[in-house]
Order: structure tokens, then C-alpha cells, then sequence
């Protein structure tokens, strides 16, 4: 009976560790996607100056 106990109470500790590393990995998924959206961001600046610019040049070569 203790033995059964015993493996139940591993199994629960095998579940806790890979529930934790899930955890971990999640995060580090959210931290890399937060990242991707600063990329974007700074991507889209960039594009509206780009605009702007050849805005500016068509106006001046009129």
C-alpha cells in the first residue's frame, strides 16, 4: 500500500516538474513575442519616415 503511495507521490513530483518547465518555456515564448512586436513597431516608424521622405522628394521634383 505504501509503495503505491510512493509512485503516486513521484508521479505528482514528475507532473510538477515538467508543469514548472512549461511555465519557463511559456514565458521565454511571451518575452520573444514582446520582442517581435517592438521589431514591428520600429519596422512600421521606419516605413511612415520612408513615406514621408518620398513624400517629400515627389513635391520637391514637381
Amino acid at each position: 500500500m505504501e509503495s503505491q503511495h510512493d509512485a503516486m507521490e513521484r508521479q505528482h513530483n514528475v507532473m510538477e516538474r515538467q508543469h514548472d518547465a512549461m511555465e519557463r518555456q511559456h514565458d521565454e515564448m511571451e518575452r520573444q513575442h514582446d520582442a517581435m512586436e517592438r521589431q514591428h513597431d520600429a519596422m512600421d516608424v521606419s516605413m511612415m519616415q520612408l513615406n514621408v521622405n518620398i513624400m517629400h522628394w515627389n513635391v520637391s521634383t514637381m
